[in-house]
């Protein structure tokens, strides 16, 4: 698909100039789009090569169904037809405008959908960090919201001139500027509620605190959507002036770094695992014998313990010691403090 719309683009090179800014948009596309896929191949391969795990997760579908959304809705901004975007009103035909509309349309739907299933995927990350019932509760609920508000705002788009559509002249449809307000909104609360939810479950963890803190660092990714969905709310107001197809291309550029920001901090996560395979030289112990329902855990300790279980002991063993714990990421070592006054996990 990548390469089909490399040869539709190639056949008409760009040609940025005072007046259309249609070029840097699409530039601006391709380049996020390579990045994105970067990172996808990324998660990818400490899938399936570093944590040696052949099984694709929940998580894992979930992220790549936003990937492939987000190529949809990167494409509606490469296309021919969605040159008006950046492109000054005086040069544009009614023809090419009432186009135009058609293709923002369907961008605006892939938009929202690639950002509820961005979200839902990191939902289903944090499920894996704790089997305690209050915090998958919390985050259960936090997974409905998101799912929620996804739905309703997709709906939104779809009829927001009820049965007519959108590029029909006679169409009436509700405050857009409101609707485009809420959903930039919608976007920062639930990414604030996620890195909210990452820090309640994470940082009271008995673990050093530089560990927490860089795991914690991985999941405050989400701020880089908080970053960019801002900039989106404050270009908001030039999609609704008369030149608005020129003068709105910030807004056409903020929106596929929301887009961007949102896909790759689903996998931002999985450079702790990354770095910890390269500090450990990619040699571990036994690492079969640690699988859990809780893919991206850990147990090890780097004090000196009264109690050591070692890579000789059965499994059973090994899952009574480990009860308890809330997992980081699966490592290739196993060390557990266990005393009369608490657990220690690193």
């Amino acid at each position: 698909m990548l390469g089909f719309l490399a040869a539709r683009s190639a056949s008409e090179p760009p040609d940025a100039s005072s007046r259309n800014m249609n070029p840097v948009i699409q530039i601006l596309t391709w380049l996020l789009l390579a990045l994105t896929s970067l990172m996808i191949g990324f998660r990818l391969m400490v899938r399936f090569v570093i944590k040696e795990n052949s099984n694709l997760t929940k998580d894992d579908v979930i992220i790549s169904i936003a990937f492939l959304l987000g190529i949809g809705e990167s494409a509606t901004m490469i296309i021919p037809q969605s040159d008006i975007f950046g492109r000054d009103m005086s040069d544009i035909t009614d023809e090419k405008l009432r186009t135009g509309y058609q293709v923002g349309y369907a961008r605006d739907m892939l938009f929202v959908l690639c950002i509820c299933f961005s979200k839902l995927s990191v939902c289903e990350s944090l499920l894996s960090l704790t089997p305690d019932q209050v915090h998958r509760r919390v985050i259960t609920t936090l997974d409905c919201l998101i799912a929620a508000v996804g739905i309703s705002t997709t709906l939104a788009t779809a009829f927001q001139c009820g049965s007519s559509s959108p590029w029909d002249a006679e169409a009436v449809c509700f405050n857009q500027r409101a609707f485009l307000y809420f959903v930039s909104f919608s976007i920062i609360a639930t990414d604030v509620l996620l890195i909210a939810t990452a820090i309640w479950i994470i940082y009271p963890l008995h673990m050093v605190l530089s560990i927490r803190l860089k795991i914690l660092t991985f999941y405050a990714f989400r701020i880089s959507v908080v970053a960019a969905s801002s900039c989106q709310i404050y270009y908001i107001p030039l999609l609704f002036g008369e030149n608005f197809t020129y003068e709105a291309y910030p807004y056409y550029i903020s929106m596929q770094l929301v887009q961007f920001c949102s896909v790759t901090a689903a996998c931002a996560v999985y450079f702790w695992p990354f770095l910890r395979s390269l500090r450990s030289g990619l040699m571990h112990a036994d690492a079969s014998s640690l699988a859990t329902q809780y893919p991206l855990s850990t147990l090890s300790c780097a004090y000196p313990s009264r109690f050591t279980v070692s890579a000789n002991i059965n499994s059973s063993t090994r899952n009574e010691i480990r009860e308890g714990y809330i997992e980081i990421t699966r490592g290739y070592e196993v060390s557990v403090l266990r005393g009369d006054q608490g657990k220690h996990a690193s």
